[in-house]
């Protein structure tokens, strides 16, 4: 099976399972092996170089004395494969990486793959039965351990190794988001997918919506007097926009193509309570805007009941450019702002607790939340 899969994320999650895998197996090794698979300095030092010496002299000289006492017959690839079967894929790997790197050599390359091989056995403190089986891989030709344990060196150093079995794609996602100790005793369920996945995507429509919206609110502040203030909180209803301009004062909620008289009878209370804060000396009206900004530049007033309340229902209907339909709006009994006021309102909400006397450096505590 190939590594490489038409999904990224797939493809991705395949090389980090084959890393995870290398380093595993890396870590079982006998002989002192990197994560790469190749022989490598142990950052341990149990022993002292006197000591590492006398034990690399000796086993050499027992690779040697084996190689001997077989005389004429070299060791099988048979024979090779047996003992290696007592080591793990990556020290099978480091022992071929060392018969290729000592091939290069001609007739020097037996004595020096002996000799790497005999540094990493005396570095193992193998056991008797194991110490064996190293010597006799350690005495065979190189080439001979190169071909027997090609397929391990692949394994750690090919970008595509060959004839490897990969997870199935459903468990390398669930690899990659599981740790040890999670806590998941039963595993991994599958909830159902269609309710959430439509809400989900409709939020994602919306909120680009409400991205559309605020690009061309930001045009119209830059074009005349506005303040525009995202993420209004009014009787537990967030208000996308609080637009005030010199034309009137207006609650804007983004949508896509689809909303309902429910929704519109969810936003009048946060209306009334704006309307209310305004004082009864202003004579306009708060508007209540729905803006699809994917629809048709224009605008409609709905006026309705709703079915289930019974509450009267006064919603503007926006499409397309609202920066434009703001500039052009007409407020009801033709009574704009006084700009000065949007300076004071603009003042006025920002926080007051930080500002602090002219000279003091220590910042004054917040005053309780009921005092805001």
């Amino acid at each position: 099976m190939g590594t490489y899969s038409p999904d990224p994320e797939i493809a991705e999650l395949r090389q980090r399972w084959l890393a995870r895998e290398r380093r595993a197996r890396a870590a079982n090794a006998s002989f002192p092996v990197g994560e790469g698979g190749d022989f490598v300095e142990p950052t341990y030092a149990y022993d002292s170089p006197e000591d590492l010496a006398a034990r690399h002299a000796e086993t050499f000289r027992e690779i040697e004395e084996h190689r001997r006492r077989l005389g004429d017959a070299a060791t099988s690839p048979s024979e090779v494969w047996d003992a290696g079967a007592e080591f793990g894929p990556a020290d099978r790997s480091a022992l071929a990486g060392a018969a290729s790197w000592a091939s290069q050599f001609g007739t020097d390359a037996q004595r020096r793959y002996s000799a790497a091989a005999a540094f990493a056995i005396a570095r193992a403190h193998l056991h008797e039965h194991r110490h064996s089986a190293a010597i006799r891989i350690a005495a065979a030709a190189p080439e001979v351990v190169r071909s027997t344990f090609w397929a391990d060196y692949e394994y750690f150093h090919a970008s595509v190794p060959p004839n490897v079995e990969w997870p199935s794609d459903r468990a390398l996602r669930a690899g990659a988001l599981r740790s040890p100790g999670d806590g998941l005793a039963s595993g991994l369920s599958t909830p159902a997918v269609d309710a959430l996945a439509s809400r989900l995507e409709r939020a994602g429509r919306v909120n680009e919506c409400r991205r559309i919206t605020r690009e061309m609110l930001i045009y119209l502040h830059d074009r005349g007097p506005c303040v525009v203030h995202p993420d209004v909180r009014v009787r537990g209803v967030t208000v996308d926009f609080v637009v005030c301009s010199w034309k009137g004062v207006f609650l804007i909620w983004s949508v896509d193509h689809r909303w309902t008289a429910k929704q519109a009878a969810m936003v009048m209370p946060v209306r009334e309570q704006i309307q209310r804060e305004l004082g009864e000396n202003w004579p306009g009206q708060v508007e209540a805007i729905f803006h699809s900004p994917r629809g048709r530049t224009g605008w409609d007033r709905r006026v309705m009941v709703d079915d289930e309340s019974a509450q009267p229902i006064d919603i503007v209907i926006m499409g397309g450019r609202i920066d434009q339909l703001l500039e052009d709006w007409r407020p009801l009994g033709e009574v704009g702002i006084d700009p000065e006021w949007l300076r004071w309102i603009s003042q006025a909400s920002e926080p007051r607790w930080w500002r602090s006397e002219e000279g003091r450096r220590d910042l004054p505590a917040a005053p309780p939340h009921e005092q805001l």
